[in-house]
């Protein structure tokens, strides 16, 4: 018996599908607003979640390294 399977028999439910959340989903970019966005979302998430008190202070993202000028990996020639 699955997971799912056995916590729906536990909580007399019934479903199927993801038991916690919805499906992952993956769309491209439309344009570059929508990257504009994303990139932000993304930058500004150790920020909402407290872990830092400005969004350049987290050293694992994108915007740490631009502020400190580290060189970084460059993932495709230009």
């Amino acid at each position: 018996m699955r997971h799912t399977q056995r916590w729906h028999a536990a909580h007399h439910t019934s479903g199927t599908g993801p038991l916690y959340q919805g499906r992952f989903k993956s769309f491209p970019m439309q344009n570059d607003e929508h990257w504009l966005t994303v990139s932000r979302y993304m930058e500004r998430n150790a920020l909402r979640a407290n872990l830092i008190s400005r969004a350049e202070d987290w050293r694992w993202g994108s915007l740490w390294q631009r502020r400190q000028q580290v060189a970084s990996v460059t993932l495709a020639d230009a």
